[in-house]
């Protein structure tokens, strides 16, 4: 809800956002899909496994943990490359300032990326 609402808060600059969910446990796929589509018409959701998995791996490697254990929220730019993220949280607060962050990260970043 929350990575949802980030999207819309950047206004006239929303169409430039996509939020893409990326499930790498393949036995809670078909479970997930129908929730997804329903609560989160707009969200892109991609399925990784095999090769697809480790690619996803080396893409978004930052640091010496491995990404896809971390459970990171990601930012990633138009052309793959993954440039920031953001550790899970565990409390509503939490939550709540983590998407306070993002907002003005994403602001920003639209603001400071726009082509003249």
């Amino acid at each position: 809800y929350e990575t949802r609402q980030v999207r819309l808060s950047q206004g006239k600059e929303v169409h430039r956002l996509q939020r893409v969910l990326v499930l790498t446990d393949q036995a809670n796929v078909d479970r997930l899909l129908p929730f997804l589509r329903k609560e989160h018409p707009q969200l892109t959701v991609l399925r990784a496994g095999g090769e697809d998995l480790e690619r996803l791996r080396a893409a978004l490697a930052l640091d010496k943990r491995d990404p896809l254990a971390a459970q990171r929220t990601y930012v990633v730019d138009p052309l793959g490359r993954a440039m920031m993220y953001y550790e899970p949280v565990d409390s509503p607060d939490q939550v709540l300032e983590m998407a306070g962050g993002m907002r003005k990260d994403m602001a920003k970043l639209l603001h400071n990326s726009k082509t003249r």
